[in-house]
């Protein structure tokens, strides 16, 4: 009975595991049978029209004539020999060539148009440069006319040196001449101007007159002029212009006045240069007063106040003493 019922347990076994064995080939092994949908219907559309592209040959552009430069020969330029005894001053008077220099040295260097049209190399006291719009700005003072600077034979060589220096610039070079003596100026042209022969001969005669002797000394017609990078009425403006005593104020209101020249190099020719300070205002009235009223309650300050007025009173009599016989001994001498 044992063997039979062993039997039959294992036959509902094998029939159990068939059938299950049919359902899992039948789910996940044979595939479904694949379904197609009926695909749209396709709409004709007529093609373009064909359209015709003509392509014409361009002309060969047109090539603007090349103006020929041509060089004019100069001839031979001679300088008067000049006697003038300098004291040695180093490097302040250093005697350089520019490039294309017509030979041998003098006071001022050399200037000569280079390749580049409008461009020129130039040589002022040892300080080169190459620009094509300068500026030269001479201090017309009663200082440069002193003994230790030359006197006036020295001021003479200084304008031929710049006479020949715009002679010498490149014809595309703009340049401009300003003379200048405390706080006026006289221009020799109001902006820049091209170089050449005529307007280096109109120079040579604008500026003969300038301080050629002890009777014409300063700049005859100078005028102070308004700063035009601000307005007239601009509170830094009227102190520039009415504050020279300042050395601060005054080497503003130059330099302004020649940076508006818009030059790409600027030579000042000076025999002083305090360099650039603070910028100082006039006092007002009312700090005035406050001053006058402080001071004079101060004894020790009264005391110095009257013993420097004694002073500067012995010493310009003592100066005009001096310049007296100074003067009476050049009339002697001729």
């Amino acid at each position: 009975m044992l063997l039979n019922v062993l039997l039959i347990s294992g036959g509902i076994h094998v029939a159990v595991l068939l059938v299950l064995g049919s359902i899992t080939v039948y789910n996940y092994i044979i595939p479904d049978e694949a379904a197609f949908e009926e695909p749209p219907a396709v709409e004709e559309v007529e093609p373009p029209k064909d359209v015709k592209v003509e392509i014409r040959k361009q002309p060969p552009p047109q090539q603007q004539a090349i103006p020929q430069l041509r060089m004019k020969q100069v001839g031979n330029i001679a300088v008067a020999s000049v006697d003038v005894n300098l004291p040695s001053m180093d490097q302040s008077f250093t005697v350089s060539s520019g490039i294309g220099n017509f030979g041998g040295g003098s006071l001022l260097g050399g200037t000569r148009g280079s390749i580049s049209i409008g461009m020129s190399d130039i040589s002022v006291f040892g300080l080169d440069s190459k620009a094509e719009r300068v500026l030269f700005v001479i201090d017309a003072s009663e200082t440069m006319l002193t003994d230790e600077k030359g006197g006036f034979n020295s001021y003479r060589v200084i304008k031929d040196e710049i006479v020949n220096m715009v002679g010498n610039l490149s014809a595309g070079t703009l340049f401009n001449v300003i003379f200048y003596d405390d706080g006026r100026f006289l221009f020799f042209k109001p902006e820049l101007v091209p170089a050449g022969t005529d307007v280096k001969r109109e120079f040579e005669k604008w500026s003969a007159p300038i301080n050629s002797n002890a009777n014409s000394i300063g700049l005859q017609g100078a005028q102070a002029v308004e700063l035009s990078t601000m307005p007239a009425d601009h509170p830094i403006q009227s102190q520039l212009r009415t504050n020279q005593w300042n050395s601060g104020n005054e080497t503003a209101y130059l330099s302004q006045v020649f940076l508006e020249q818009t030059a790409d190099a600027i030579f000042i020719i000076t025999p002083r240069h305090s360099g650039f300070e603070g910028i100082r205002r006039n006092i007002t009235a009312e700090e005035r007063r406050e001053w006058d009223e402080k001071t004079k309650n101060d004894s020790r300050y009264m005391a110095k106040l009257n013993e420097y007025e004694t002073a500067y009173a012995e010493a310009m009599q003592e100066a005009r003493a001096k310049l007296a016989r100074e003067n009476a001994a050049r009339k002697a001498k001729g």
